[in-house]
């Protein structure tokens, strides 16, 4: 009903462009009834800075915290990522859940490491087949999601991969799906490209999105004295790594 959305979706986009291109993947969202509020990282559309692995993890939480903040008490707090955004949100979800009360993860065409992806790539052609590597030297995995994936659980996670993805190969996602643990969803897109599933057959692979959040989605997690304080410190500037938790 006006006023009061079913959820609120922090949107992570993918490495090309930035929000003017990726926003309209998730407009259909709004009709549905859920607000959501996509940001760039530094470096990206009209945001300063210079762009890093761990600015994309800082810039992560800052956006939650935000929208923590911002949505109705009674909005559960869902957090979907695509491509390279997938890769930060389950980093930035795995690492912080216990600072930040998250209901929902949902991620379209991710990956699991840079290195693996970048592995990926450089397999793909003849020309570049024998760098790979090169990557264990040119490609950090630091704020890579692989050892945090499993600490996601208990929120409900959805994964989405296309099987024609060429950008990030479709075992990728396989392998984001078997480091969570449960509650897990994995959506097979037959013949999807990359970040491709929600414009193709009508709709069907984003009621599949639809479909999981209303499973998954009851009461919001209530927002604690620690977590304001938290975001407070968050949003105001605190060095980041004053704020990543003790490993």
């Amino acid at each position: 009903s006006p006023g009061s959305p079913r959820g609120f979706i922090v949107f992570f986009h993918g490495n090309a462009q930035n929000i003017s291109s990726h926003y309209l993947a998730l407009r259909c969202m709004v009709v549905l009834g859920y607000d959501f509020f996509i940001f760039d990282y530094a470096g990206y559309g009209r945001s300063d800075g210079l762009s890093s692995q761990e600015t994309t993890v800082q810039d992560g939480l800052s956006a939650i915290c935000w929208g923590m903040k911002r949505k109705p008490p009674t909005a559960p707090l869902i957090v979907f990522g695509q491509s390279l955004g997938g890769a930060v949100a389950l980093r930035t979800v795995g690492e912080f859940k216990d600072q930040v009360p998250i209901d929902a993860v949902a991620v379209d065409s991710t990956f699991y490491s840079y290195r693996a992806e970048a592995r990926k790539l450089l397999s793909k052609n003849w020309s570049t087949w024998w760098l790979q590597p090169l990557t264990y030297l040119l490609v950090s995995d630091e704020f890579s999601p692989e050892d945090v994936i499993p600490k996601i659980s208990p929120i409900p996670l959805l994964v989405i991969h296309g099987t024609a993805d060429r950008h990030v190969d479709f075992s990728l996602g396989q392998d984001v799906f078997d480091l969570a643990k449960e509650p897990k969803e994995f959506v097979q897109v037959d013949g999807g490209h990359h970040i491709e599933a929600f414009s193709l057959d009508d709709g069907r692979y984003r009621q599949s999105l639809i479909d999981f959040l209303n499973k998954n989605l009851k009461a919001p997690k209530p927002i604690s004295p620690a977590a304001e304080l938290f975001c407070n410190q968050t949003l105001a500037g605190i060095p980041f790594e004053e704020l990543r938790p003790s490993p």
